[in-house]
Protein backbone atom coordinates (compact mmCIF):
# COMPACT_ATOMS: atom_id res chain seq x y z
CA UNK A 1 0.00 0.00 0.00
CA UNK A 2 2.77 2.31 0.64
CA UNK A 3 4.33 1.60 -2.79
CA UNK A 4 1.06 2.26 -3.90
CA UNK A 5 0.45 5.82 -1.99
CA UNK A 6 4.16 6.79 -3.57
CA UNK A 7 3.08 5.69 -7.45
CA UNK A 8 -0.41 8.06 -7.09
CA UNK A 9 2.03 11.01 -5.90
CA UNK A 10 3.98 10.75 -8.62
CA UNK A 11 1.80 10.46 -11.69
CA UNK A 12 -0.36 13.31 -10.19
CA UNK A 13 2.79 15.60 -9.14
CA UNK A 14 4.72 14.93 -12.58
CA UNK A 15 1.39 15.57 -14.29
CA UNK A 16 0.66 18.85 -12.69
CA UNK A 17 4.94 19.79 -12.67
CA UNK A 18 4.46 18.88 -16.99
CA UNK A 19 0.89 21.04 -16.93
CA UNK A 20 2.65 23.95 -15.54
CA UNK A 21 6.25 23.82 -17.24
CA UNK A 22 4.16 23.60 -20.75
CA UNK A 23 2.82 26.80 -20.10
CA UNK A 24 6.09 27.40 -21.07
CA UNK A 25 4.95 26.54 -24.62
CA UNK A 26 2.85 29.64 -24.85
CA UNK A 27 6.15 31.41 -25.93
CA UNK A 28 5.07 29.84 -29.38
CA UNK A 29 2.24 32.30 -29.37
CA UNK A 30 4.41 35.07 -29.44
CA UNK A 31 6.92 33.68 -31.54
CA UNK A 32 3.81 32.80 -34.10
CA UNK A 33 2.71 36.54 -33.34
CA UNK A 34 6.01 37.70 -34.09
CA UNK A 35 6.67 35.86 -37.67
CA UNK A 36 2.87 36.29 -39.08
CA UNK A 37 3.24 40.00 -37.63
CA UNK A 38 6.58 40.94 -39.34
CA UNK A 39 7.45 38.18 -41.88
CA UNK A 40 3.65 37.88 -43.38
CA UNK A 41 1.42 35.25 -43.92
CA UNK A 42 3.69 33.33 -46.74
CA UNK A 43 6.85 33.22 -44.46
CA UNK A 44 5.30 31.81 -42.00
CA UNK A 45 3.13 29.49 -44.39
CA UNK A 46 7.26 28.20 -45.52
CA UNK A 47 8.37 27.84 -41.79
CA UNK A 48 5.02 26.00 -41.22
CA UNK A 49 5.86 23.20 -44.22
CA UNK A 50 9.76 23.24 -43.13
CA UNK A 51 8.64 22.40 -39.55
CA UNK A 52 6.28 19.30 -40.51
CA UNK A 53 8.98 17.64 -42.62
CA UNK A 54 11.74 18.05 -40.02
CA UNK A 55 9.78 17.01 -37.11
CA UNK A 56 8.51 13.84 -38.95
CA UNK A 57 12.46 13.25 -39.81
CA UNK A 58 13.58 14.10 -36.27
CA UNK A 59 11.45 11.03 -35.08
CA UNK A 60 13.02 8.71 -37.18
CA UNK A 61 16.22 9.92 -35.89
CA UNK A 62 15.26 9.27 -32.15
CA UNK A 63 13.90 6.26 -32.85
CA UNK A 64 11.24 5.47 -29.81
CA UNK A 65 14.61 6.56 -27.49
CA UNK A 66 11.65 8.79 -25.79
CA UNK A 67 9.61 5.34 -24.51
CA UNK A 68 12.04 2.58 -24.70
CA UNK A 69 15.14 4.54 -22.79
CA UNK A 70 12.50 4.61 -19.47
CA UNK A 71 12.17 0.96 -19.78
CA UNK A 72 15.81 0.67 -19.81
CA UNK A 73 16.48 2.92 -16.43
CA UNK A 74 13.47 1.46 -14.58
CA UNK A 75 14.50 -2.53 -14.83
CA UNK A 76 17.84 -1.34 -14.77
CA UNK A 77 17.25 -0.30 -11.22
CA UNK A 78 16.26 -3.67 -10.51
CA UNK A 79 18.63 -5.85 -12.08
CA UNK A 80 22.20 -4.24 -13.87
CA UNK A 81 22.95 -0.57 -14.13
CA UNK A 82 25.64 -1.64 -16.68
CA UNK A 83 22.49 -2.80 -18.89
CA UNK A 84 21.20 0.75 -18.85
CA UNK A 85 24.73 2.35 -20.07
CA UNK A 86 25.04 0.05 -22.77
CA UNK A 87 21.45 0.07 -23.85
CA UNK A 88 21.96 4.27 -23.81
CA UNK A 89 25.43 4.31 -25.99
CA UNK A 90 23.82 2.38 -28.95
CA UNK A 91 21.03 4.98 -29.13
CA UNK A 92 23.23 7.28 -29.32
CA UNK A 93 25.24 5.84 -31.66
CA UNK A 94 22.16 5.06 -34.12
CA UNK A 95 20.45 8.78 -33.08
CA UNK A 96 23.59 10.16 -34.50
CA UNK A 97 24.19 7.98 -37.42
CA UNK A 98 20.40 8.92 -38.76
CA UNK A 99 20.91 12.46 -38.46
CA UNK A 100 23.93 12.82 -40.45
CA UNK A 101 22.13 10.38 -43.15
CA UNK A 102 19.31 12.97 -42.95
CA UNK A 103 21.41 16.23 -43.36
CA UNK A 104 23.27 14.59 -46.47
CA UNK A 105 19.83 13.57 -47.83
CA UNK A 106 17.73 16.83 -47.08
CA UNK A 107 21.36 18.89 -48.89
CA UNK A 108 21.14 16.36 -52.24
CA UNK A 109 17.33 16.07 -52.15
CA UNK A 110 15.85 19.25 -50.79
CA UNK A 111 15.07 21.29 -54.23
CA UNK A 112 13.08 18.04 -55.23
CA UNK A 113 11.20 18.17 -52.13
CA UNK A 114 10.66 21.89 -52.51
CA UNK A 115 9.34 20.93 -56.18
CA UNK A 116 7.02 18.07 -54.86
CA UNK A 117 5.44 20.76 -52.68
CA UNK A 118 5.21 23.39 -55.26
CA UNK A 119 7.64 25.67 -53.39
CA UNK A 120 10.72 26.50 -54.64
CA UNK A 121 11.68 28.60 -51.96
CA UNK A 122 11.08 25.53 -49.49
CA UNK A 123 14.95 24.14 -49.89
CA UNK A 124 16.32 26.95 -48.45
CA UNK A 125 14.48 26.95 -45.26
CA UNK A 126 14.70 22.67 -44.98
CA UNK A 127 19.12 23.19 -45.34
CA UNK A 128 19.16 25.85 -42.57
CA UNK A 129 16.97 23.52 -40.21
CA UNK A 130 17.84 19.99 -40.94
CA UNK A 131 21.30 21.05 -38.82
CA UNK A 132 19.15 20.79 -35.54
CA UNK A 133 18.79 16.85 -36.00
CA UNK A 134 21.60 15.69 -33.98
CA UNK A 135 20.28 18.22 -31.19
CA UNK A 136 17.24 17.42 -31.02
CA UNK A 137 18.22 13.86 -30.79
CA UNK A 138 20.68 14.16 -28.03
CA UNK A 139 18.38 16.50 -25.80
CA UNK A 140 15.83 13.42 -26.21
CA UNK A 141 17.36 10.69 -25.26
CA UNK A 142 19.53 12.27 -22.22
CA UNK A 143 16.85 13.85 -20.47
CA UNK A 144 14.66 10.45 -20.98
CA UNK A 145 16.76 9.22 -18.57
CA UNK A 146 15.81 11.48 -16.19
CA UNK A 147 12.14 10.67 -16.90
CA UNK A 148 12.79 7.28 -16.19
CA UNK A 149 13.92 8.34 -12.23
CA UNK A 150 10.74 10.27 -12.64
CA UNK A 151 12.40 13.20 -12.26
CA UNK A 152 10.29 15.56 -14.55
CA UNK A 153 11.07 18.82 -13.59
CA UNK A 154 14.22 18.41 -16.20
CA UNK A 155 12.13 17.57 -19.26
CA UNK A 156 9.81 19.73 -18.71
CA UNK A 157 12.22 22.81 -18.05
CA UNK A 158 14.57 21.85 -21.24
CA UNK A 159 12.03 21.34 -23.75
CA UNK A 160 8.64 23.18 -23.02
CA UNK A 161 10.42 25.60 -21.37
CA UNK A 162 13.85 26.63 -22.17
CA UNK A 163 13.81 25.86 -25.77
CA UNK A 164 10.34 27.28 -26.61
CA UNK A 165 11.62 30.81 -24.46
CA UNK A 166 14.93 30.76 -26.76
CA UNK A 167 12.93 30.48 -29.90
CA UNK A 168 11.57 33.63 -29.22
CA UNK A 169 14.33 35.63 -28.01
CA UNK A 170 16.13 34.34 -31.13
CA UNK A 171 13.52 35.07 -33.78
CA UNK A 172 13.01 38.82 -31.88
CA UNK A 173 16.58 38.97 -32.29
CA UNK A 174 16.70 38.55 -36.02
CA UNK A 175 13.62 39.87 -36.93
CA UNK A 176 14.33 43.16 -35.33
CA UNK A 177 17.83 43.61 -35.89
CA UNK A 178 18.38 41.73 -39.60
CA UNK A 179 14.43 40.98 -41.12
CA UNK A 180 16.21 37.40 -41.68
CA UNK A 181 13.20 35.53 -43.97
CA UNK A 182 14.72 32.16 -42.60
CA UNK A 183 14.27 33.72 -39.34
CA UNK A 184 12.04 31.37 -37.55
CA UNK A 185 13.71 28.37 -38.39
CA UNK A 186 17.03 29.77 -37.91
CA UNK A 187 15.68 30.72 -34.52
CA UNK A 188 14.17 27.07 -33.68
CA UNK A 189 17.54 25.43 -34.94
CA UNK A 190 19.53 27.69 -32.68
CA UNK A 191 17.21 26.79 -29.43
CA UNK A 192 17.69 22.77 -29.83
CA UNK A 193 21.06 23.79 -29.95
CA UNK A 194 20.73 25.24 -26.86
CA UNK A 195 19.01 22.66 -25.29
CA UNK A 196 21.44 19.75 -26.20
CA UNK A 197 24.39 21.87 -24.30
CA UNK A 198 21.84 21.97 -21.27
CA UNK A 199 20.89 17.95 -21.34
CA UNK A 200 24.57 17.07 -20.86
CA UNK A 201 24.90 19.39 -18.28
CA UNK A 202 21.59 17.69 -16.22
CA UNK A 203 21.92 14.48 -17.64
CA UNK A 204 25.49 14.14 -16.01
CA UNK A 205 24.00 15.10 -12.33
CA UNK A 206 22.47 11.59 -12.29
CA UNK A 207 24.30 9.80 -14.65
CA UNK A 208 28.17 8.87 -15.26
CA UNK A 209 28.82 9.86 -19.13
CA UNK A 210 32.05 8.03 -18.66
CA UNK A 211 30.15 4.77 -18.50
CA UNK A 212 28.42 5.42 -21.52
CA UNK A 213 31.46 4.46 -23.66
CA UNK A 214 32.52 1.52 -21.33
CA UNK A 215 31.04 -1.17 -23.15
CA UNK A 216 29.77 -1.64 -26.20
CA UNK A 217 26.19 -2.85 -27.21
CA UNK A 218 25.31 -6.45 -27.42
CA UNK A 219 23.42 -8.25 -30.17
CA UNK A 220 20.11 -8.20 -27.38
CA UNK A 221 20.35 -4.41 -26.98
CA UNK A 222 20.21 -3.93 -30.71
CA UNK A 223 17.55 -6.49 -31.38
CA UNK A 224 15.49 -4.73 -28.04
CA UNK A 225 15.75 -0.80 -29.91
CA UNK A 226 14.82 -2.96 -33.28
CA UNK A 227 11.65 -4.25 -31.70
CA UNK A 228 10.34 -2.25 -29.27
CA UNK A 229 12.05 1.15 -31.29
CA UNK A 230 10.49 0.49 -34.71
CA UNK A 231 6.49 0.34 -34.03
CA UNK A 232 6.83 3.17 -31.35
CA UNK A 233 8.89 5.45 -33.59
CA UNK A 234 6.26 4.58 -36.57
CA UNK A 235 3.62 5.40 -33.93
CA UNK A 236 5.14 8.64 -32.92
CA UNK A 237 5.42 9.36 -36.90
CA UNK A 238 1.90 9.06 -37.61
CA UNK A 239 1.04 10.39 -34.15
CA UNK A 240 2.68 13.86 -35.15
CA UNK A 241 1.09 13.19 -38.95
CA UNK A 242 -2.15 13.13 -37.33
CA UNK A 243 -1.48 16.37 -35.32
CA UNK A 244 -0.66 18.03 -38.78
CA UNK A 245 -2.08 15.75 -40.76
CA UNK A 246 -4.06 18.18 -42.40
CA UNK A 247 -1.04 20.81 -43.53
CA UNK A 248 0.38 17.72 -45.71
CA UNK A 249 -2.28 17.94 -48.17
CA UNK A 250 -2.68 21.88 -47.62
CA UNK A 251 0.43 22.33 -48.28
CA UNK A 252 0.28 20.73 -51.76
CA UNK A 253 -2.53 21.92 -52.83
CA UNK A 254 -3.03 25.50 -50.94
CA UNK A 255 -1.08 28.28 -51.26
CA UNK A 256 0.82 29.28 -48.30
CA UNK A 257 -0.56 32.00 -47.06
CA UNK A 258 -3.57 29.01 -46.32
CA UNK A 259 -1.09 27.00 -45.03
CA UNK A 260 -0.30 29.63 -42.76
CA UNK A 261 -3.84 30.50 -41.40
CA UNK A 262 -4.30 26.89 -40.71
CA UNK A 263 -1.17 26.23 -38.54
CA UNK A 264 -2.26 29.01 -36.41
CA UNK A 265 -5.25 27.41 -35.91
CA UNK A 266 -3.36 23.88 -35.18
CA UNK A 267 -1.16 25.98 -32.72
CA UNK A 268 -4.35 27.32 -30.90
CA UNK A 269 -6.18 23.79 -30.72
CA UNK A 270 -3.10 22.10 -29.56
CA UNK A 271 -2.98 23.70 -26.45
CA UNK A 272 -5.16 21.30 -25.40
CA UNK A 273 -3.15 18.28 -26.03
CA UNK A 274 -0.75 19.65 -23.30
CA UNK A 275 -2.61 17.68 -20.94
CA UNK A 276 -2.28 14.52 -22.23
CA UNK A 277 1.35 15.19 -22.87
CA UNK A 278 1.63 16.48 -19.07
CA UNK A 279 0.27 12.98 -18.03
CA UNK A 280 2.28 11.13 -20.50
CA UNK A 281 6.02 10.95 -19.79
CA UNK A 282 5.27 10.45 -16.13
CA UNK A 283 2.44 8.18 -16.45
CA UNK A 284 5.03 5.52 -18.80
CA UNK A 285 7.06 4.51 -15.53
CA UNK A 286 4.45 3.97 -13.30
CA UNK A 287 2.88 1.68 -15.62
CA UNK A 288 5.85 -0.30 -16.35
CA UNK A 289 5.98 -0.43 -12.46
CA UNK A 290 2.86 -1.66 -12.39
CA UNK A 291 2.83 -4.02 -15.14
CA UNK A 292 5.85 -6.30 -13.09
CA UNK A 293 3.62 -5.77 -9.62
CA UNK A 294 0.50 -7.09 -12.11
CA UNK A 295 -1.49 -4.44 -10.29
CA UNK A 296 -4.35 -3.61 -12.99
CA UNK A 297 -6.59 -1.77 -10.13
CA UNK A 298 -4.41 1.24 -9.53
CA UNK A 299 -3.87 1.83 -12.93
CA UNK A 300 -7.86 2.07 -13.37
CA UNK A 301 -7.94 4.86 -10.56
CA UNK A 302 -5.70 6.54 -12.22
CA UNK A 303 -6.77 6.65 -15.44
CA UNK A 304 -10.30 7.49 -14.42
CA UNK A 305 -9.00 10.32 -12.20
CA UNK A 306 -6.73 11.91 -14.97
CA UNK A 307 -9.60 11.38 -17.90
CA UNK A 308 -12.24 13.14 -15.96
CA UNK A 309 -9.73 16.21 -15.02
CA UNK A 310 -8.29 16.23 -18.65
CA UNK A 311 -11.81 16.18 -19.89
CA UNK A 312 -12.74 19.22 -17.95
CA UNK A 313 -9.80 21.05 -18.93
CA UNK A 314 -10.43 20.37 -22.54
CA UNK A 315 -13.82 21.38 -22.73
CA UNK A 316 -13.47 24.62 -20.66
CA UNK A 317 -10.60 25.40 -23.69
CA UNK A 318 -13.05 24.09 -26.27
CA UNK A 319 -15.97 26.56 -24.39
CA UNK A 320 -13.30 29.25 -24.98
CA UNK A 321 -12.47 29.31 -28.47
CA UNK A 322 -15.68 28.81 -29.28
CA UNK A 323 -16.87 32.09 -28.13
CA UNK A 324 -14.02 33.75 -28.23
CA UNK A 325 -12.17 32.16 -31.27
CA UNK A 326 -12.48 35.06 -33.82
CA UNK A 327 -10.79 37.57 -31.36
CA UNK A 328 -8.27 34.84 -31.10
CA UNK A 329 -7.32 34.72 -34.61
CA UNK A 330 -7.39 38.45 -35.09
CA UNK A 331 -4.74 38.75 -32.50
CA UNK A 332 -2.39 37.20 -35.75
CA UNK A 333 -3.63 39.71 -37.85
CA UNK A 334 -7.72 40.59 -39.88
CA UNK A 335 -6.65 38.18 -42.52
CA UNK A 336 -6.90 35.20 -40.06
CA UNK A 337 -10.26 35.52 -38.47
CA UNK A 338 -11.89 34.08 -41.87
CA UNK A 339 -10.39 30.53 -40.66
CA UNK A 340 -13.01 31.05 -37.17
CA UNK A 341 -15.03 28.11 -38.25
CA UNK A 342 -12.47 26.36 -38.74
CA UNK A 343 -10.99 26.77 -35.54
CA UNK A 344 -14.13 25.65 -34.06
CA UNK A 345 -14.13 22.34 -35.68
CA UNK A 346 -10.84 21.54 -35.03
CA UNK A 347 -10.99 22.07 -31.56
CA UNK A 348 -14.06 19.91 -31.41
CA UNK A 349 -11.58 17.11 -33.26
CA UNK A 350 -8.66 17.76 -31.25
CA UNK A 351 -10.79 17.92 -27.74
CA UNK A 352 -11.83 14.56 -28.51
CA UNK A 353 -8.45 12.83 -28.79
CA UNK A 354 -6.76 14.88 -26.48
CA UNK A 355 -9.29 13.63 -23.85
CA UNK A 356 -8.60 9.82 -24.90
CA UNK A 357 -5.05 10.02 -25.82
CA UNK A 358 -3.83 8.61 -22.05
CA UNK A 359 -4.81 5.31 -23.92
CA UNK A 360 -1.48 5.46 -25.61
CA UNK A 361 1.45 5.41 -23.16
CA UNK A 362 -0.56 3.07 -21.06
CA UNK A 363 -1.35 0.38 -24.29
CA UNK A 364 1.91 0.78 -24.96
CA UNK A 365 4.27 0.23 -21.66
CA UNK A 366 1.49 -2.86 -20.48
CA UNK A 367 2.62 -4.52 -23.82
CA UNK A 368 0.47 -3.43 -26.49
CA UNK A 369 2.41 -1.04 -28.56
CA UNK A 370 1.07 -2.76 -31.70
CA UNK A 371 -2.79 -1.30 -31.04
CA UNK A 372 -1.56 2.82 -30.62
CA UNK A 373 0.59 2.55 -34.22
CA UNK A 374 -3.00 1.02 -35.38
CA UNK A 375 -4.80 4.15 -34.06
CA UNK A 376 -2.47 6.27 -35.49
CA UNK A 377 -2.80 4.38 -39.31
CA UNK A 378 -6.38 5.08 -38.87
CA UNK A 379 -6.60 8.50 -37.76
CA UNK A 380 -4.23 9.69 -40.82
CA UNK A 381 -5.54 7.27 -43.47
CA UNK A 382 -9.15 8.68 -42.65
CA UNK A 383 -8.01 12.41 -42.17
CA UNK A 384 -6.13 11.38 -45.27
CA UNK A 385 -8.84 10.88 -47.71
CA UNK A 386 -11.29 12.86 -46.27
CA UNK A 387 -8.76 15.92 -46.75
CA UNK A 388 -7.92 15.26 -50.21
CA UNK A 389 -11.69 15.34 -51.26
CA UNK A 390 -13.23 17.89 -48.83
CA UNK A 391 -9.92 20.83 -49.16
CA UNK A 392 -10.71 21.29 -52.73
CA UNK A 393 -14.20 22.04 -52.00
CA UNK A 394 -14.76 23.94 -48.67
CA UNK A 395 -11.09 24.89 -48.29
CA UNK A 396 -9.62 25.52 -44.40
CA UNK A 397 -13.39 24.09 -42.61
CA UNK A 398 -13.06 21.24 -44.84
CA UNK A 399 -9.89 20.42 -43.50
CA UNK A 400 -11.14 20.89 -39.88
CA UNK A 401 -14.00 18.56 -40.97
CA UNK A 402 -11.88 15.84 -42.04
CA UNK A 403 -9.55 15.91 -38.87
CA UNK A 404 -12.96 15.92 -36.61
CA UNK A 405 -14.55 13.07 -38.34
CA UNK A 406 -11.03 11.35 -37.97
CA UNK A 407 -10.56 12.31 -34.50
CA UNK A 408 -14.29 10.76 -33.56
CA UNK A 409 -13.79 7.34 -35.06
CA UNK A 410 -10.20 7.01 -33.89
CA UNK A 411 -11.53 8.08 -30.07
CA UNK A 412 -14.32 4.57 -30.69
CA UNK A 413 -11.40 2.49 -31.09
CA UNK A 414 -9.45 3.78 -28.66
CA UNK A 415 -12.23 3.28 -26.27
CA UNK A 416 -13.16 0.06 -26.95
CA UNK A 417 -9.55 -1.06 -26.47
CA UNK A 418 -9.52 0.20 -23.16
CA UNK A 419 -11.98 -2.01 -22.11
CA UNK A 420 -10.74 -4.94 -24.19
CA UNK A 421 -7.34 -4.51 -23.21
CA UNK A 422 -6.97 -3.03 -20.19
CA UNK A 423 -9.96 -4.28 -19.07
CA UNK A 424 -11.43 -0.47 -17.93
CA UNK A 425 -14.50 1.19 -18.47
CA UNK A 426 -13.25 4.90 -19.76
CA UNK A 427 -16.99 6.30 -19.84
CA UNK A 428 -18.46 7.27 -16.89
CA UNK A 429 -21.73 9.24 -15.82
CA UNK A 430 -19.55 12.11 -14.45
CA UNK A 431 -18.14 12.82 -18.18
CA UNK A 432 -21.54 13.95 -19.08
CA UNK A 433 -21.90 16.05 -16.58
CA UNK A 434 -18.78 18.06 -17.39
CA UNK A 435 -20.00 18.20 -21.33
CA UNK A 436 -23.27 19.44 -19.89
CA UNK A 437 -21.86 22.17 -17.60
CA UNK A 438 -19.36 23.19 -20.17
CA UNK A 439 -22.12 23.98 -22.71
CA UNK A 440 -24.58 25.72 -20.14
CA UNK A 441 -21.60 28.29 -19.56
CA UNK A 442 -20.65 28.34 -22.92
CA UNK A 443 -24.34 29.53 -24.33
CA UNK A 444 -23.95 32.17 -20.82
CA UNK A 445 -21.08 33.81 -22.10
CA UNK A 446 -22.01 33.78 -25.98
CA UNK A 447 -25.26 35.51 -25.20
CA UNK A 448 -23.28 37.95 -23.09
CA UNK A 449 -20.63 38.50 -25.98
CA UNK A 450 -23.34 39.04 -28.30
CA UNK A 451 -24.96 42.68 -26.35
CA UNK A 452 -22.10 44.59 -27.10
CA UNK A 453 -21.54 45.52 -30.90
CA UNK A 454 -19.88 48.48 -30.35
CA UNK A 455 -16.40 47.91 -31.96
CA UNK A 456 -14.07 50.23 -29.77
CA UNK A 457 -15.46 48.96 -26.79
CA UNK A 458 -16.28 45.33 -27.78
CA UNK A 459 -12.21 44.59 -27.80
CA UNK A 460 -12.32 45.39 -23.93
CA UNK A 461 -15.74 44.25 -23.02
CA UNK A 462 -14.24 40.65 -24.54
CA UNK A 463 -10.99 40.96 -22.94
CA UNK A 464 -13.04 41.26 -19.60
CA UNK A 465 -15.44 38.61 -20.48
CA UNK A 466 -12.52 36.21 -21.21
CA UNK A 467 -10.90 36.36 -17.45
CA UNK A 468 -14.62 36.06 -16.23
CA UNK A 469 -15.35 33.33 -17.81
CA UNK A 470 -11.97 31.31 -17.15
CA UNK A 471 -12.06 32.15 -13.69
CA UNK A 472 -16.12 31.56 -12.98
CA UNK A 473 -15.35 28.45 -15.54
CA UNK A 474 -12.70 26.89 -12.77
CA UNK A 475 -14.04 28.00 -9.76
CA UNK A 476 -17.60 26.64 -9.84
CA UNK A 477 -16.18 23.62 -11.57
CA UNK A 478 -13.65 22.94 -8.61
CA UNK A 479 -16.61 23.56 -6.26
CA UNK A 480 -19.43 21.89 -7.53
CA UNK A 481 -18.69 19.50 -10.51
CA UNK A 482 -15.13 18.04 -9.16
CA UNK A 483 -15.95 15.08 -7.07
CA UNK A 484 -14.72 14.70 -3.50
CA UNK A 485 -11.44 12.78 -4.79
CA UNK A 486 -10.44 14.39 -7.65
CA UNK A 487 -10.12 17.65 -5.57
CA UNK A 488 -8.19 15.23 -2.78
CA UNK A 489 -5.53 14.32 -5.46
CA UNK A 490 -4.87 17.63 -5.91
CA UNK A 491 -4.88 18.82 -2.57
CA UNK A 492 -2.88 15.75 -1.25
CA UNK A 493 0.64 17.62 -3.40
CA UNK A 494 0.08 20.28 -1.12
CA UNK A 495 -0.56 18.92 2.15
CA UNK A 496 0.63 15.98 3.69
CA UNK A 497 -2.52 14.78 5.51
CA UNK A 498 -4.39 13.20 3.21
CA UNK A 499 -5.30 9.51 2.91
CA UNK A 500 -4.37 8.48 -0.52
CA UNK A 501 -6.48 5.66 0.32
CA UNK A 502 -9.46 7.18 -0.16
CA UNK A 503 -8.39 8.89 -3.20
CA UNK A 504 -7.92 5.73 -5.17
CA UNK A 505 -10.72 3.79 -3.85
CA UNK A 506 -13.13 3.20 -6.39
Amino acid sequence: MEQEQRDIKDVIKGSLVNLLGNLGKLSHLFFDLIATRFLGQTVFGYFSTTWLIMNLCFIVCYFGAHRLIIDFVVTAKERDEDDYYRGILAYLMLTFLLSAMLVTGIYIYADSVAAFMNKPELAGYLRVMVWSAPFYCLTTVLLTATRGLRIMKLWVFVRNGLEPFLDLIFIAVLVFGWTVAVAPVLAKAMGFAAGACLSVYYYSKFFSLKKIGRRLPSFRHWKRILVFGAPVMVTDFLSIISIKVDLVPLSIIATSAQVAVYQIILNVANIMRNIPQAIDPILMPVVVAMRVRNDASELESIFITLLRSGLFLCVGFFVLSAVFGDRMLQIFGDDFVYGYSALVLACMGIMLHAVFSAAEPALIMMGHPYLPLFNNILLVTVNLVLDFLLIPVYGLTGAALGSLTACVITVVAQITETYLWLKIKPLKRSMLYVLLYGLTIGVVFYGLRAIMTYPPVKIFYDIVLGFLFIFLYIYLGWKFLFKRRDREVIASIFKGNVSIQKIIKP
